[in-house]
This record gives structure tokens, C-alpha cells and sequence, in this order.
């Protein structure tokens, strides 16, 4: 099946290619939203069904070059990885969520100051070492707490983009640009290599 023609001599290829890329990966998300949206109704992520926080991702992950994004649990968001391997981890939460997170840290006896911070609404937390709420193991508790930014689609989500998280690491992944000059080396080096 053949879904662009591409000509090699056009002066702009490589941008026509990643256009015709994205598109194409585009096209795809979009046959497969329908089964992924069906399966998620019975969960939360409701910011993945809403257009217009899409539109936010899509920015988001526009500006910071995103090639790869995976949705996450505890807290519900995305990890992203841009072409050179540096990771990302989106954290979104509804009213409801940032209610819960304080109830939590409340429940579990969190230091009043860590709780007045959730219920600033100035801050969402990250608390990756304890499956996403606070816990015992969160006595740095401030080194969890990130700037929110807030959004308005249909309803209000709140969220924060971490750069380099703690909780990935991302030693044994080999990055895209990576990738690619292994692939430029392997084609260099069997034309050399040729004997004629």
C-alpha cells in the first residue's frame, strides 16, 4: 500500500516526508481513538477525549519537538520523549483529582504545610515513589511539588510538564537521533565495505 509519493529531487523532502509522517501517524490515532476512547469511558483520562486539551497537547508537544508519547497512570498524563531522548512527563488533574490527592496526604498524616501547598492549587504533585499519592516514604515532600498551569476545555484541568522526571530512566533508551546515525553508519559502512 503505498499512502505518499514522495519525489527524492523535491528541495523541500525532508520536510515533505516528516509532514507526510505526521500525517500519516495522525491518521492512524485517529482510526484507533474510537477503540482506545471506548476502553478508557470505563476509566478516567477524561483530558485525552477533550478537544480542546488536545489541541494544548499538540502545542505542547509541537514546541518541545515530541516524536513519542505514552499515556501514564498514578498520576493519569503522558511520558514523551522528543528526538534526542530527553523525557517528559505530563501530569493533568481535574478538581476531583487534586481533591483526592489532599485527602490522601491528609489520610496519611502529611505535615500541614504540605497540605495547605495542595490546597493552594498552586502546585500538583508528583509523588512517583509512593504510586502516585503521598505517602510515608515523601518526608522531601517539597521536591514533589511542581507549578501548575491551568486549563480551561471542558472543564478545568490542571497541569505540569516535568522535564528529565525521576521516576524514568532513560539510560537504555536509545533515542531516535540516536537511532538514525546508527542507521547513516551501518549504510555508510556497507559501501565501503563492498568489494568489488
Amino acid at each position: 500500500v503505498i499512502d505518499r509519493f514522495i519525489m527524492k529531487q523535491d528541495e523541500a523532502v525532508i520536510r515533505t516526508l516528516n509532514q507526510a509522517i505526521m500525517d500519516l501517524q495522525l491518521a492512524y490515532f485517529r482510526q484507533t481513538e474510537r477503540t482506545l476512547a471506548d476502553a478508557l469511558s470505563f476509566g478516567s483520562h477524561d483530558f485525552i477525549r477533550d478537544p480542546l486539551f488536545a489541541g494544548l497537547f499538540r502545542e505542547i508537544c509541537a514546541s518541545k519537538q515530541i516524536i513519542e508519547f505514552y499515556l501514564c497512570n498514578n498520576p493519569e498524563g503522558m511520558l514523551m520523549l522528543d528526538s534526542n531522548g530527553v523525557s517528559y512527563r505530563l501530569i493533568v488533574m481535574s478538581d476531583e483529582d487534586l481533591i483526592s490527592q489532599y485527602e490522601i496526604a491528609y489520610d496519611e498524616g502529611a505535615p500541614e504545610t504540605l497540605l495547605q501547598a495542595l490546597k493552594s492549587g498552586k502546585v500538583l504533585p508528583y509523588f512517583w515513589q509512593s504510586g502516585g499519592t503521598y505517602g510515608p516514604i515523601c518526608q522531601d515532600w517539597r521536591s514533589y511539588l511542581y507549578p501548575v498551569t491551568e486549563f480551561q476545555g471542558k472543564q478545568w484541568y490542571y497541569y505540569t510538564l516535568i522535564e528529565n522526571p525521576p521516576s524514568f530512566k532513560p539510560e537504555s533508551i536509545l533515542s531516535y537521533n540516536e537511532f538514525l546515525d546508527q542507521m547513516d553508519q551501518k549504510g555508510r559502512g556497507s559501501a565501503f565495505d563492498t568489494k568489488y
